[in-house]
This record gives structure tokens, sequence and C-alpha cells, in this order.
């Protein structure tokens, strides 16, 4: 329901397009000074508060601008001022003049500066000028008016005076800067805002490249900079509905098998990513080498390190003598695979690569952040704890879901091969196979489908496999084992077999 609780502010604005003129006439500092000595409206005008003139701003990052001094609302640091007191000053460019406009339960709005590390909201708490707090209660919250002028009011949503709107004053802070206070309601310049929503400067898809499963749905996200909202409109468009159609709010379903070039635009900027639709339960590919080329985008991730005993940075393209942790990330990225078939999700974190928070797709990030026990990074440059890729099942089990349901991972120690061609009939989105090798110690593969099911001899049957080692898609994206990187370049064979992995859904 909407936030209504200003019958008398409500008159004054509907009664402006009579009383502007005469209102006019007293400017300036002084206007707001005597205003709070005016006595209260008519009941008659208090009857007009039915109308609805409350602007609506959408949420998003603007910069807010007085239009009698043409300068811009700022808060001191707290480091320089403890109050943070409010204050107008010309464009800086600094995120002191940056806030974030987000509209509460009770329509009502939070005026977040993202200075301080946006820990602290516009508050009224103070009294009669305006400071910021970290309290987020009541004297935090802000009602919005929109004036005959197309200008904008800002008022106190709890304040007991209920004439009170936000203005420029006569007073100055130490430094000489025009303070922002508290008076009542005159429709002067002094008392009229304006939001100018921060421009988007950039636009960005988590993948530059993705595969999506025949007749599936699914939402895609962007990031945006400088800040990861906007007020402006973001637009999807697909260059080929006949593979993949999508809304305006990012969701898509898959309605043939072919490619489709998903186009996202805020702003004016835009990015694009390629999609590729295909009818198979075994259609996702990760390399952990190759981080640019296997539909995860794990150059954006360059800035990234994981600190456990040792720090360094998380996924290097090319295999680089373990400088980098996915170098020996197999386990993991054949985990990410398997979980991505499933159509498996993360439900808490936050990928800083397309601002998606929760409801993750399973790629190799993910998965690592959910191994690790991490939330996320909040930028491309982040120092993360915890281990990123020696698998814990237990840890990634209490983080992903599918259909909102747990999930548990299964282990068969020194499986047949006739186990493994069973355990691919109940599970057609692969089993990670792990294997020896005296050299390259241990490696694991997803194995997604045995190719000759009819063999009556199980000591014969053949594995179509995703090669997490692979460096090119040929050398591992779902061929024969016979045919993959680790069977040719390292010398892996069904003899060094030694467990078996699979995830299963937890049926309540």
């Amino acid at each position: 329901m909407l936030h209504i609780k200003k019958p008398i502010l409500r008159a004054v604005v509907l009664a402006l397009t009579v009383t502007l003129l005469t209102a006019m006439f007293t400017t300036g500092a002084a206007a707001n000074e005597a205003a709070a000595a005016q006595p209260a409206l008519t009941a008659a005008a208090q009857t007009q508060a039915a109308a609805e003139v409350v602007g609506i701003i959408a949420e998003g990052y603007y910069r807010i601008r007085n239009l009698a001094t043409d300068k811009y609302l700022d808060t001191y640091d707290l480091v320089y001022d403890v109050q943070g007191t409010a204050y107008l000053d010309k464009a800086t460019g600094q995120n002191g003049q940056d806030f974030y406009v987000s509209r509460n339960a009770d329509g009502s709005y939070s005026l977040t500066p993202q200075s301080d590390g946006a820990k602290y909201a516009l508050s009224y708490a103070a009294g009669s000028y305006i400071t910021k707090r970290g309290d987020w209660s009541k004297t935090e919250c802000f009602d919005i008016f929109l004036l005959p002028s197309g200008a904008y009011s800002i008022a106190p949503a709890y304040a007991e005076n209920n004439t009170l709107v936000l203005a420029s004053s006569a007073q100055t802070t130490r430094h000489g800067f025009t303070r922002v206070g508290l008076f009542g309601f005159t429709a002067t310049i002094e008392q009229q805002w304006a939001f100018e929503p921060i421009p988007v400067t950039g636009v960005t898809l988590a993948y530059t490249e993705v595969r999506e499963r025949l007749y599936t749905v699914g939402t895609y996200y962007a990031a945006l900079t400088p800040y990861p909202t906007s007020a402006e409109p973001m637009t999807w468009t697909s260059d080929n509905e006949n593979v993949l159609m999508i809304d305006q709010d990012g969701s898509w379903v898959a309605v043939g098998v072919g490619t489709a070039n998903v186009t996202v635009t805020c702003g004016g900027m835009s990015d694009t990513c390629r999609v590729e639709v295909i009818d198979s339960p075994s259609y996702a590919f990760y390399s952990q080498h190759d981080i640019d080329g296997s539909y995860w985008n794990g150059s954006a991730l360059s800035g990234i390190y994981f600190s456990a005993g040792v720090t360094k940075r998380y996924a290097v393209d090319r295999y680089n003598r373990n400088a980098d942790w996915m170098d020996e990330g197999c386990a993991l990225t054949a985990h990410a695979i398997a979980l991505r078939n499933m159509g498996a999700t993360m439900t808490e974190g936050y990928d800083f690569r397309s601002g998606q928070t929760g409801n993750l797709p399973a790629d190799p990030y993910t998965v690592s952040l959910a191994n690790s026990g991490n939330y996320g990074a909040a930028s491309a440059n982040a120092t993360l704890y915890g281990n990123p890729i020696y698998v814990n099942h237990n840890l990634i089990a209490t983080r992903f879901r599918l259909n909102g349901k747990a999930l548990t991972c299964t282990q068969t120690y020194a499986p047949s091969l006739k186990q493994i061609k069973e355990a691919l009939d109940v599970h057609p989105e692969g089993v990670i196979v792990g294997m020896y090798h005296r050299t390259y110690q241990s490696h694991y593969l997803l194995f997604t489908k045995c190719v000759n099911p009819e063999e009556t001899n199980p000591y014969n049957y053949k594995f179509i496999v995703c090669d997490p080692a692979a460096y090119t898609m040929s050398q591992g994206d779902n061929i024969p084992f016979e045919q993959c990187y680790s069977y040719v370049s390292l010398g892996y064979r069904y003899s060094g077999i030694t467990c078996m992995l699979a995830w299963n859904v937890v049926e309540s």
C-alpha cells in the first residue's frame, strides 16, 4: 500500500497552481525561516489531499540537484564530520554526490549516499538539519512529491510537523558549504530538487558465449557500471526467435536448435552474448585451462584470488604449473558441468560478472564459491578465503538446489565399466569419473554417454566424455574418450578408473 500521511503537504502541492505567484514573492533563505511560523492550511484545502500527487521515482542511482543554487546534495564522510552533515556543492565527481534511491515497503524512500561504503542513509533524526545515519529507522524515510514545475519536493515521511521539506538554508558548514535543512513548505525554488539519473557507462553480460538445452527456460542478467542498477530501462533482444525467445526482464525460453545472439541495452550501452541451443541432456562444457573459449568467461576472473595456505589467482588461461588454482581444478570443473547439465543453481551468492544475486547457474566459479563457503566477490578485484578446488560435496550441496529440491552426491569406489554405463542410464547429465596415472596422479572427467550400450561384453563399453583438462573444445567437448586430451596427451586409460560420483535429487 502506498505510504500516505501528509494531507497538509499534499493540499499545498495541489493548491500550488493558484498560490505559486504569491509564494514566489518570498524567496531565499528568509522565506524558509518565515515559513515555520505560517498558520496551518484550512480544512477546505486539506480536503484536496485525496488527489494522488506523489512523484514516483524509479529505484536507481541519482545525483540530486538543488534548483536554487544549481548545486548537488552531498554529505561529509564520517571521518571529517561525525554526523555526516548534508550540504550543497558543485559537481565533484565524488561518490558522496551519488545517491541510491530505494523504495521502502510503506512507499517512502531511502536516500543513500555512496560515500562511507554506502552504509548510511540521509536522516532527519538530528532535528532541523539533515545528516546521515546507519540506523535505517523511520527517521531515514522520505516522501518525494512531484511539483507542477516538474521538479520534486523531498519531505520527511515521519516528522511530527508534516509540512516540512528539504531546502537549502542560510547556514553554512565550517568549510563554507550551504547546509541542507527542514523548513515549512512554501514551494520556493530553494525547496525544489531535480533527480538526475547517473549515466550508465557500461553493460556486461556474464558470458560471451553460452549453451542452453532445448525446451528449457531461464533468466539472463547484466552488470552495469558505475553502479549495479539504473533508473534507465534495460532492454533485451534475440536476433533469432526461432531458437531463443527473450522478454524484457531477461527471461528466456529455448525453442529451437541453433544459435542466437542476445543483446542487452541500457542507457545507450550494450553487450551481446552468443547462445547455442542443443538437444542433449549433457550439453554443457567447461575447461579448467581454456577459460576464454569454454562457455564460462573465466577471463573476467583474472583479478580474483583465493587464499588457502597460499594465495594465488583463481584462473589464468592455459596451464601455468600450478600458478593458479584452476590448474588443478579438474574435479571441481567436472562437478560444475554435471550440475549445469542438471539445471541446478546456487541459491545464495553474488556474481559480479552479471550483477546477479541468487539462482546462479553452475559454472566453475560459482561452484568454487559454494565449495569454499564464499558468497562471492563484490567486484572483479578481490581476495576470497577458502580452498576453491578441493571438492567438498557437502558444502556444494548446501548451496545448490534443483527446482527448490536439495541435492546429494554419492560415490562409488573402483566402479566397473558396466556400473558406469548403468549409472548413466539414471544420470543422463553425466557422472564424474576419477582416474589415476602414475605420472600425472589423480584426474577427473565427466562421462556423459555410453556409445555402444548394445555391446554384450561390458569390458568393451566405450564412452563420450567431457575432459576438463582439454585446451580446446575439440579436445574435450563431449567426444569419445579415446579422442580426448587426457587419453591422447596424458595417457589416462579405463584401467586407471578409481571412483565414480553422481549428483542426486533428494525427494521429500
